[in-house]
Formats: C-alpha cells, structure tokens, sequence
C-alpha cells in the first residue's frame, strides 16, 4: 500500500537527522556520513521544489512565502553541506560548521512539518496524497 507523500517526507526526514546525530556524535566515518546524507537531501528537496511545494501551494496559495523561504532554506543548508563535505572532519571550525548546518536543517524541518505538509494533508484526497508519495519515493530513491 502506498504512503501519503506526508508521511514519505516525515520518514526521511527522521532518517536524515539520525545520520546528523552519527556526525555529530563523530561516530564512524563522518566523510561518509556527510556524503549519504547529500545523497538523501539533494534529491529530496529538488522533489519538494520540483512537484510538492507547487502542490501546497496550489492548495493553499497564502502559503506562498513560506513555500519561497522553504527553497531558500533547501539552498543554504545544501550550502553549508557542500562546505562540510569539503572540509577535514576534526578540523579547525568543523564542528561549528556541523553544529550550523544541524541547526539550520532542523529549523528548516520543524517549519515543513508545522506549517507546509499540513495544507496537503488537509487539502488533498487519500489517493492524490498517495500518489505524490509513489512520485515522491520514485524521485528520491532513484
């Protein structure tokens, strides 16, 4: 059966930040972990901008500016984990860089969460939410 594209967004969420725990923890390969979690956002938040964000808006047009600062937000912690990624992990400011580009993630999550995915939830029929989710899954899984 197939998963609203709410709770597809939320499940990864969830698994990204459990990986920017390990980074933060220094667990295991931080390098590595800080490559795989590029490799879940990027295709997330293009999908979010590509066909998801469109949507909420669609539904629900006052979300506009919140949908703009969504993007923004998707470009500037994409930013700081391109930094990190060419960074020494353990080196001078890399673990202030890790705590910035958290933060700003995590802020970022809260406010999708909170104010974003409700609209489609309330807006958007089962099967349509379906839908998405399949499209959603297909675009970030590869």
């Amino acid at each position: 059966m197939a998963s609203s594209v709410v709770t597809v967004i939320k499940e990864q969420h969830r698994e990204v930040d459990k990986l920017v725990k390990q980074v933060e923890a220094e667990k295991g390969d931080v390098a590595a972990t800080l490559q795989r979690i590029y490799d879940m956002l990027k295709p997330h938040s293009d999908a979010e901008e590509d066909f998801v964000y469109p949507a909420i808006e669609k539904v629900e047009p006052e979300t506009g500016e919140e949908v703009h600062d969504g993007t923004a937000e998707h470009h500037h912690f994409l930013g700081l984990l391109t930094e990190l990624l060419n960074q020494e992990p353990g080196g001078p400011g890399f673990d202030g860089a890790v705590a910035a580009f958290a933060a700003e993630l995590r802020h970022h999550v809260e406010e999708e969460e909170a104010d974003l995915l409700p609209a489609l939830q309330e807006n958007m029929s089962r099967s349509d939410l379906e839908a998405m989710g399949e499209r959603f899954v297909k675009a970030t899984t590869g």
